[in-house]
């Protein structure tokens, strides 16, 4: 039986705190990397979160407050978007059509915004962000939908799937439930499969082994106590349709000559790496690059015909490239080269010159590499591990 999770998110809601002794942080709809700890009413909790593992963009921060039985009676929720550090940025926010109104930051540096939503018919939106350089230039835009829920809860659920206008399946609850509460396996058996496209795929690591696979659409109705609903929608991979991934091994400093994929199709490509080396990937015809590191995580999109990254894990890392452009010609040559290589590079203070200065990437000269990662030494750049 095909089945996936199902989680619908809260946002902007102000919550009761008496009473409860612990609390569940977590990002986005990663509920299973929930943060867990104990909370008084009368004391200030303060928390260093890491954020390092999710991507650029805009992303949701969840608090759940929980009493002394674990069950959870309060839930809050925040918006943010990460950027690269040491941007000189500028942003605008808007929900749905309304005015975009100026996020200023505060004595950090860092921007802060608290949504007011109160004014926001039950239902789903959508919260904008744009950033913009010194000289008003758009630099990104991001966007993330949310739902507006009552404090009472739904009482039923429906769900459709692939454009189907009758429910694939749903049930009557038992009593209103917060939908974030909502957490059970749904039956999307004899549903119709989505085709394999190249815009609409999803690679994951089965086994050791790369595997891709069809994305399909799925719509959720939720009905409130006086018969209303809204509607909510997402995306779920099909497990038992899936393919392996064939992959052409790319050797480094040697071009690869292929056949330019066909409209819809894909061609794969691996090429080995060691943790801390810096590699380029360059396709010759205008195509789209898709870049999954070695547990199958997505590292880099881009519509340029060129990938530079420096590799944080040791593996095969895999390359999707669709969408090409063979400008008359069916043939595209595919090149992969490891720029600077930190393999082999184990105990350096044993290898570096009497006296030699040492600096880390800063450009500040230190007594000695006491942290992992590149330093200076004796003028070439040598790795800590």
């Amino acid at each position: 039986m095909k089945k996936f999770i199902i989680m619908s998110l809260l946002t902007g809601l102000v919550l009761s705190v008496h009473g409860q002794n612990e609390y569940r942080l977590w990002f986005d709809n990663q509920t299973g990397k929930a943060l867990r700890g104990s909370v008084s009413p009368s004391v200030s909790t303060h928390l260093d979160l890491d954020v390092s593992e999710l991507p650029l963009g805009v992303h949701q921060l969840f608090l759940a407050l929980a009493n002394s039985s674990g069950s959870i009676v309060s839930v809050k929720s925040s918006v943010f978007m990460k950027t690269e550090a040491c941007q000189s940025l500028a942003c605008r926010y808007w929900i749905d059509n309304l005015e975009p109104e100026a996020l200023t930051t505060e004595e950090s540096g860092n921007y802060h915004l608290n949504l007011d939503v109160s004014g926001l018919k039950q239902g789903i939106h959508t919260f904008n962000i744009v950033v913009l350089d010194d000289d008003g230039n758009l630099i990104d835009q991001q966007s993330a939908s949310f739902v507006k829920m009552p404090r009472g809860g739904i009482v039923r659920y429906e769900y459709f799937v692939n454009g189907i206008e009758t429910p694939l399946g749903g049930e009557t609850l038992a009593e209103p439930t917060i939908p974030f509460m909502l957490l059970t396996d749904l039956d999307v058996c004899g549903a119709t499969a989505a085709p394999l496209s190249s815009d609409n795929f999803h690679f994951y690591i089965d086994d050791g082994e790369p595997v891709v696979m069809a994305k399909n659409d799925i719509r959720f109705r939720f009905y409130l106590e006086d018969n209303t609903y809204i509607e909510d929608s997402t995306q779920y991979a099909d497990l038992s349709a899936s393919k392996p991934v064939v992959a052409t091994k790319l050797e480094s400093k040697v071009m690869k000559r292929c056949a330019v994929p066909e409209a819809e199709s894909i061609s794969w490509f691996k090429a080995d790496s060691e943790a801390g080396d810096s590699v380029l990937f360059t396709v010759s015809a205008p195509s789209t690059m898709q870049l999954f590191a070695p547990d199958g995580t997505e590292l880099m999109t881009t519509k340029g015909g060129q990938i530079r990254l420096h590799t944080d894990d040791t593996g095969a890392y895999y390359l999707a490239v669709y969408d090409a452009d063979g400008n008359g010609t069916n043939q595209m040559d595919v090149y992969y080269e490891c720029v600077e290589s930190a393999a082999n590079v184990a105990d350096i203070t044993a290898r570096r010159p009497v006296n030699a200065p040492i600096y880390n990437m800063n450009g500040i000269r230190v007594a000695s590499p006491t942290r992992k990662g590149i330093h200076i030494i004796g003028g070439r750049k040598q790795v800590v591990r």
